[in-house]
């Protein structure tokens, strides 16, 4: 686990911005602290750094009263410089804690447009690839969304094209935050002006990562803390989830027709069903990765066979593992889709590193790691979480025997003609069961029996008739 601090703290000589840092440093313990906007430079940036017990520092010296990036670090890390301009320092890391290098770009963007404008380019062109995590970190002076700003002058929402564009074309994604939204203000105006950037590589290597906003003291800006690892409660037996790619197989059919009875209730069903698909699953998807592996391995050796001599059943051979390979892959995706729940993106575009990543970004932000109890007290042991959660809505929803409102609503309403009282009291059809369910969306959030619309609206020849005489 690693911890770095980022500020943009507008004066490196205040009293308040020492007894800030002081304190996060005893409660948070950074590897390494990136400051901002220290404004002095020379022999008294010298002075103020090494009474900041620190071991290691690597600075851009400030222009006259403006700019100026510091890097502070302990043995812990070693960190190599690798480019430096007077808007970033972009730096690789090394230590104990990765496992291999990491690259991290503490940014400072000028608040001004045109100089801002050259800071993209250079940024794009050290882009260490999507094969080495990156994080880039820092104030980017720039709006990335139209929620990132409130207040000022409200014909102005000054959200930035070009960091847009540098987001998307470098496909980084921003790290979750915890606290306020905005880290800047001046007066009625509130920013999201410092935040965290992190390519797929990044978010693989440190799933967990995630940037606490803490208080605003010393600096018109927010502290931002980056922490590597969260600590996630276990959940001793996971929900039962359908997924769509099951109906795929060929051999999904059979099982759903052997699973189901028009003797039993659709809750018996159900439970057949789901005690079925959970034992068939483990056979054809729990070794999805390993079975993935293995097949790369195989095509790799046939690869470097065929590269010395030909060989005709060779050559059929790597035809049926590509084939099962694709299958393979299809499969993956379309889990990792699921989870995700992008519905906006095509079915032609096979990106499932991007699924994985949104998903793990679904996972983290609906991940609940502690919570309040009655005597105001901040509690994260996951036994005592379910407790609390489970007290509150018991609570919430348990009738205290009273109705606790009074109205006599005779004479309010128009009353009904014979017509709509027969209409209402007749048995509903079979066409209007199957109507009313095939206006689902099919992927959309699954019903308590955790099965999607697609399920009954695929398999409504199997599975209409218990449904429809339920209802």
């Amino acid at each position: 686990m690693i911890n770095i601090l980022i500020w943009n703290i507008q004066g490196a000589a205040s009293s308040s911005f020492r007894d800030q840092l002081r304190r996060i440093r005893a409660s948070s313990k950074p590897s390494i602290v990136a400051l901002l906007e220290t404004r002095i430079s020379g022999q008294r940036a010298d002075s103020i750094v090494s009474r900041l017990g620190f071991q290691f520092s690597f600075r851009v010296e400030a222009q006259g009263f403006s700019g100026g990036i510091w890097l502070l670090w302990n043995s812990d890390v070693k960190v190599q410089a690798l480019a430096i301009s007077n808007q970033f320092i972009h730096v690789k890391l090394q230590g104990s804690m990765f496992l291999s290098p990491v690259f991290f770009t503490v940014v400072y963007a000028s608040p001004h447009i045109q100089y801002r404008r050259f800071l993209w380019d250079r940024l794009e062109s050290i882009n260490p690839g999507n094969d080495h995590p990156w994080l880039l970190g820092g104030d980017f002076n720039a709006i990335l969304h139209l929620d990132d700003r409130r207040g000022g002058q409200a014909h102005r929402h000054c959200v930035s094209k070009d960091f847009q564009r540098f987001v998307f074309t470098n496909a980084l994604q921003e790290i979750d935050f915890k606290g306020p939204r905005f880290t800047w203000a001046r007066g009625d105006l509130y920013e999201r002006l410092d935040r965290c950037l992190a390519n797929l590589a990044w978010l693989d290597s440190f799933p967990n990562s995630l940037v606490m906003h803490l208080d605003r003291i010393g600096s018109d800006h927010r502290p931002l803390l980056l922490c590597t690892e969260q600590i996630v409660p276990v959940l001793d037996d996971r929900p039962f989830r359908f997924l769509s790619a099951w109906q795929d197989f060929d051999d999904f059919i059979p099982l759903l027709q052997n699973s189901w009875s028009a003797n039993l209730s659709l809750n018996e069903n159900i439970k057949n069903l789901k005690g079925n698909l959970s034992q068939w699953h483990s056979r054809r998807f729990g070794d999805l990765g390993k079975r993935k592996k293995r097949i790369i391995a195989r095509l790799r050796g046939i690869d470097r066979a065929l590269g010395v001599r030909h060989s005709a059943s060779l050559y059929e051979l790597e035809k049926s593992l590509k084939a099962e390979l694709d299958d393979i892959l299809a499969v993956e995706e379309s889990m990792w889709r699921q989870k995700a729940r992008c519905y906006w993106v095509s079915d032609g575009d096979r990106n499932t590193k991007y699924y994985h990543a949104i998903a793990n970004g679904r996972r983290k932000r609906n991940s609940i790691l502690c919570l309040k109890d009655d005597s105001g007290t901040w509690v994260s042991n996951p036994e005592t979480l379910k407790h609390l959660a489970v007290d509150f809505f018991t609570n919430l929803f348990t009738s205290d025997g009273s109705n606790g409102y009074s109205f006599n609503c005779r004479n309010c309403f128009h009353s009904l003609d014979q017509q709509d009282k027969v209409a209402l009291d007749m048995a509903v059809s079979r066409e209007e069961i199957r109507s009313a369910l095939f206006q689902m969306n099919p992927s959309k959030a699954p019903g308590v029996d955790r099965f999607h619309a697609s399920f009954y609206q695929r398999h409504w020849d199997v599975v209409g008739d218990v449904i429809c005489h339920t209802i």
